[in-house]
């Protein structure tokens, strides 16, 4: 038994092409999709003829508490493995369950990772690179701070915003990494494959967050518990995140304040 837990939060038709990219895989599966108390009731029937269960939570709890609310209810099947995908993402290999098996049968897993395809790179976004000490979250911690402060000031934010804007249209992100499998390395978030194993001893991802920097607090963990976690570009996903950016000031001060939030906690995580 394999089990797809789906984050929706907006995006119905994203939610709706994920979905039935998951319909499409070959073998034993439940799908669960988990609302971040964003659907109206003529969407959440829509969803519910399509899946297995359908969880509206009644407030945003963000990325990680959200989808272990989905993997608890996905461990109720006693699945061999869950999927955890964002919705903006489509499976695109219809023998994804086998493929996992094959995977776990030959490494012996905890976490897997799949090749990530992309709106804004080419290659695979997997596997990540994470913040790999104290002193890495440091200084990420105030980099962001000094874009905080950018963000905040129309001017300053306007500018930035003309800068990002030029870069991307003339900017394609080439990724050496992706070719072959790798051990014990941080995995991208929006889609990751757990065990049973990791999941009989821990919950899917760190509830310490909200939203950004998941994966790091997944590597800190693979490192500290000797943990396997494995990339594996026979599994490919798409994730349409990159064609669907707008630098807008708002949304770019409501990201930035949460990394900044992400990054505090992640701090005192590896200080312990």
């Amino acid at each position: 038994m394999h089990c797809f837990v789906i984050l929706h939060y907006k995006g119905l038709s994203d939610t709706l092409e994920c979905i039935s990219s998951v319909r499409n895989v070959v073998g034993d599966k439940k799908i669960i999709v988990v609302d971040n108390a964003s659907l109206s009731s003529d969407e959440a029937l829509v969803i519910k003829k399509k899946v297995d269960d359908l969880i509206i939570l009644d407030e945003n709890l963000g990325f990680a508490k959200a989808n272990n609310l989905g993997v608890l209810k996905a461990l109720e099947y006693d699945p061999d493995f869950v999927s955890v995908i964002n919705n903006d993402t489509v499976i695109l290999d219809c023998n994804w369950i086998d493929k996992v098996q094959s995977s776990y049968d030959a490494l012996a897993f905890d976490v897997m990772g799949p090749k990530i395809i992309s709106g804004f790179a080419s290659g695979s976004v997997n596997p990540y690179l994470p913040l790999k000490s104290y002193d890495d979250v440091l200084r990420e911690l105030k980099y962001q701070r000094r874009l905080l402060f950018i963000y905040k000031s129309s001017f300053l934010s306007f500018l930035l915003r003309i800068y990002l804007g030029i870069k991307k249209r003339f900017l394609l992100v080439v990724l050496e990494n992706g070719s072959s499998k790798e051990e014990n390395v941080a995995l991208h978030g929006c889609a990751l494959i757990f065990a049973k194993r990791y999941l009989k001893k821990y919950s899917a991802f760190c509830d310490d967050t909200f939203l950004y920097h998941e994966e790091d607090f997944l590597y800190h963990r693979m490192v500290k518990e000797h943990l396997t976690f494995v990339y594996d570009p026979s599994l490919e996903i798409l994730h349409k995140e990159g064609k669907s950016l707008e630098f807008v000031s708002k949304s770019l001060v409501f990201r930035t304040e949460n990394v900044i939030k992400s990054l505090e906690k992640l701090l005192k995580v590896w200080e312990e």
